[in-house]
């Protein structure tokens, strides 16, 4: 589909933003100097502070594809799926920092990245870390939110640098009051009133470790295991016009999943090949019920239980070479994907027992096996302007089972047109024409 995007290199407008600097070699270099007001904790305190530029997560589709996100450290992409950048760039301590660049990615042999792009370069030395406790505690109607926060640890020892970290992201919320339901013409049909409250908590461990040996060669790991518990709770009291009754709703899910994920980059021949793995899975049991109790002792009520299993297995490989001026790559991805979903429901009998009820589409398992080809090519075309270009075809076979299973197959070509051009050494402009191929959401 096709797509505009214009970034200027704005000029800070505010008194306490970091000050102009001057480009070299098309780029904006910021130095920690120039964050020292803001007394950052980590590399994301300064990027946030970068004027004009904001962070763009990488997009969420299956597979891993070519770049998205507008952040790079030292130049490279951020590993694994589940390392989006703001979670990376806050583990970074800021004193690692040793500038940040801003860059047109029209101009980077990184096919995908067009627009602004933040490279924060980084030199870890020693041990370090960053550490954030974030409690909350509300007047009314919620329980206090005492364990959000995040632990991380960074190091380097001798070729291997590596990062640790413990997180919860947590959320607590809730309302209570009087509702009036009204007809379509303004009269009342119901008075309640209403108790709510919604509990979320998501503890993660997480890992990574980087070693580059003498030769130039670059290994990477990620790991990372992670809980989710979110509850919520529902009370309603109705009693309008003399329809007394209770209204109890429950819903809770109770997920766990891991990632695993690793890239070995090194030279042969002319180039460099980067070989990639990734595996991830996620279970996710899922129960909701809806009971009222009415005034004369009446219960009625239904329950409903759903459990998801999903998995996506990636492997994917990278040679890029230069040819004159220009930046060639040719990438081959190969994937498959797994959702298995398993759905019950039952129904309160007069004698208070939930009781099973027939649900013929309730499981239901799908499939899918992609692969993608792609061939790639950058140069620049003056000293102002630059291209990048690719292009390739992706397959894709998807089978389900279950009720109306099917089994079908796709061939779709793809690519895109990039061009950057510095107009000024305060403005950029960059324009993308691409054909995107839209992914299986599970």
């Amino acid at each position: 589909m096709p797509g505009m995007s214009w970034a200027q290199e704005a000029v800070p407008a505010a008194a306490d933003a970091p000050p102009p600097v001057a480009a070299t070699n098309g780029k904006q270099v910021y130095t920690p100097q120039d964050f020292a007001r803001f007394a950052p904790k980590s590399a994301l305190d300064m990027v946030k502070q970068v004027p004009g530029f904001s962070i763009q997560e990488a997009d969420e589709r299956r597979g891993l594809g070519q770049a998205t996100a507008n952040v790079l450290i030292d130049g490279k992409r951020i590993s694994g799926k589940s390392n989006d950048s703001e979670t990376a760039l806050g583990r970074i301590n800021a004193s690692d920092v040793t500038r940040i660049e801003i860059i047109d990615g029209a101009t980077l042999d990184i096919p995908g990245l067009s627009g602004q792009v933040a490279n924060v370069v980084t030199a870890v030395s020693g041990l370090s870390g960053n550490f954030r406790w974030s409690p909350q505690i509300r007047a009314k109607r919620t329980d206090p939110r005492l364990l959000d926060g995040e632990l991380s640890v960074t190091g380097k020892s001798g070729a291997l640098d590596y990062t640790l970290s413990l997180s919860n992201v947590s959320n607590r919320n809730g309302n209570a009051g009087d509702e009036f339901v009204l007809d379509d013409k303004g009269q009342q049909v119901d008075q309640r009133y209403e108790e709510v409250y919604i509990d979320e908590d998501k503890p993660r461990i997480a890992g990574t470790l980087k070693y580059e040996d003498t030769a130039g060669s670059i290994a990477n790991l990620n790991l990372s295991y992670e809980r989710f518990y979110f509850t919520i709770f529902e009370d309603s009291q109705r009693s309008f016009p003399d329809n007394v009754r209770r209204r109890d709703y429950r819903e809770t899910e109770r997920e766990w999943n891991y990632e695993v994920s690793g890239d070995y980059e090194f030279d042969l021949g002319g180039g460099r090949l980067k070989l990639i793995g990734l595996r991830r899975f996620e279970h996710s049991p899922f129960f909701n019920s809806l009971v009222f109790e009415y005034a004369d002792g009446k219960r009625t009520g239904e329950t409903f239980h759903r459990t998801a299993d999903e998995g996506e297995s990636i492997l994917r490989s990278e040679y890029r070479w230069k040819g004159g001026v220009a930046d060639w790559q040719v990438s081959a991805e190969g994937a498959f994907n797994t959702l298995d979903n398993r759905s019950r429901r039952a129904k309160l009998d007069p004698q208070g027992i939930f009781q099973p009820l027939p649900f013929p589409d309730g499981d239901s398992k799908v499939k899918e096996k992609r692969a993608e080809l792609m061939l790639s090519y950058g140069r620049p075309l003056g000293d102002t302007l630059s291209l990048q270009s690719a292009i390739g075809a992706e397959y894709s076979n998807i089978q389900q089972s279950g009720a109306n299973g099917l089994n079908r197959t796709f061939y779709r070509p793809k690519g895109f047109v990039s061009l950057g051009w510095r107009a000024s050494p305060r403005l950029d402009i960059s324009a993308k024409l691409e054909r995107e191929v839209g992914q299986l959401n599970f």
